[in-house]
């Protein structure tokens, strides 16, 4: 996120990246180097150490294993019970020491909401409905926690490949740019367990559901294309309540939002049942 990048953006040059499955852990060419090189006898043994938040990979040089351990390349061995907590790193070696590198391609892109930036990451983050969490949020998963520590962060929005942060005051958008990267990187590195979205809310009034439908095939695609997420909290008297999430949160422009296209679109696919839309 660099002035490279600053230019493409300001170009409308560089685009999102694709989400991508990672793969198995990987040695590049400086750790094949390193294995080549090494005393007849010696291997380079790959763990997954626990570590507070994760687990740490971990190389060293030594004498063959034993069992629980299987070939990764000729010349290095790898814990069987580790290869899940490694997936998605590259195993390098500068001439002195092994190194874990991370492939990773992170796009911060501006939000309607001066205040909201959504970020796009190459690899998934979240999985199920959109998660969304603020500072005094309890029991917020670990990922959300990272993000959360910056005192300039408002609140947090996951969903699958993306995150949104709304941010407080005038914190600088290139020092949290620089938070999320970090924060991502460490997630990863540790091991990088996906989030899970909560089931939402269970609708026994068929009015709701029905509303809850047509807003997430009819609404939410361009909400969630701009960072934000609206969630149908009841439906009484006419008037369809809803929580705003992620960019939505402190949006200038999100009442005229929901005064127009959303409130529009309920009561066109609901005359006389939704006649307004308000947010709470």
């Amino acid at each position: 996120m660099g002035i490279f990048s600053t230019l493409l953006d300001s170009l409308g040059l560089r685009r999102a990246p694709q989400v991508r499955e990672p793969g198995p852990l990987k040695v590049l060419r400086g750790g094949e180097q390193r294995l080549d090189r090494l005393p007849h006898g010696t291997v380079a043994i790959v763990t997954a150490e626990p570590e507070e938040g994760g687990w740490l990979c971990a190389v060293r040089e030594g004498e063959p294993p034993g069992d629980g351990f299987e070939p990764l390349v000729p010349g290095a061995f790898v814990r069987t019970a580790d290869k899940a907590h490694l997936i998605g790193l590259q195993l390098d070696h500068d001439g002195y020491r092994w190194k874990v590198v991370l492939p990773l391609t992170i796009y911060g892109a501006e939000t309607p909401n001066p205040d909201g930036r959504l970020y796009t990451v190459d690899r998934p983050l979240h999985r199920g409905r959109p998660s969304f969490y603020r500072r005094d949020t309890e029991r917020a998963p670990l990922l959300a926690r990272r993000l959360l520590a910056d005192p300039g962060v408002e609140s947090v929005l996951l969903r699958g490949n993306t995150l949104t942060l709304e941010r407080r005051g005038e914190t600088a958008w290139a020092h949290l740019d620089r938070h999320v990267d970090a924060s991502l990187r460490e997630h990863f590195l540790l091991g990088g367990a996906l989030v899970d979205g909560d089931e939402g809310p269970q609708r026994d009034d068929p009015l709701e559901d029905a509303v809850a439908r047509v807003l997430e095939s009819e609404v939410l695609p361009a909400v969630h294309r701009d960072g934000g997420n609206i969630v149908l909290q009841r439906v009484e008297d006419g008037v369809a309540y809803v929580h705003l999430e992620g960019a939505c949160a402190s949006c200038p422009a999100s009442i005229l939002t929901l005064k127009g296209a959303v409130e529009k679109t309920l009561r066109d696919a609901f005359p006389g049942e939704v006649d307004t839309v308000e947010a709470v």
